[in-house]
């Protein structure tokens, strides 16, 4: 998933999770994008560029970015969201 997917999927992933998991799922999607960047770049063996940004430094600010995500993210918040979610599959019974 590259940088443009991960942008255009944000707004929508805060339709489909709940308010408590919105944040850090976007932390993850960040952070993916960041490493699948620094991992193509350093496959083609980009040079770190003097002038301009190369995709190392996208990579990097992708990264900053997903942890900051993490950092702002309630975990207790997100866990008893996780947890009432998981009660509600289990209630349901087997597919």
């Amino acid at each position: 998933m590259g940088p443009a997917a991960t942008v255009l999927a944000l707004p929508a992933m805060h339709l489909v999770m709940p308010p408590a998991l919105a944040l850090p799922a976007t932390s993850l999607m960040l952070l993916l994008a960041g490493f699948t960047v620094a991992a193509c770049a350093h496959w083609t063996g980009h040079a770190a560029e003097a002038e301009r940004l190369g995709p190392k430094d996208v990579a990097g600010a992708l990264v900053l970015l997903g942890f900051a995500a993490a950092l702002l993210s309630d975990a207790e918040t997100a866990l008893a969201s996780i947890e009432h979610w998981q009660i509600g599959l289990i209630a349901s019974g087997p597919m």
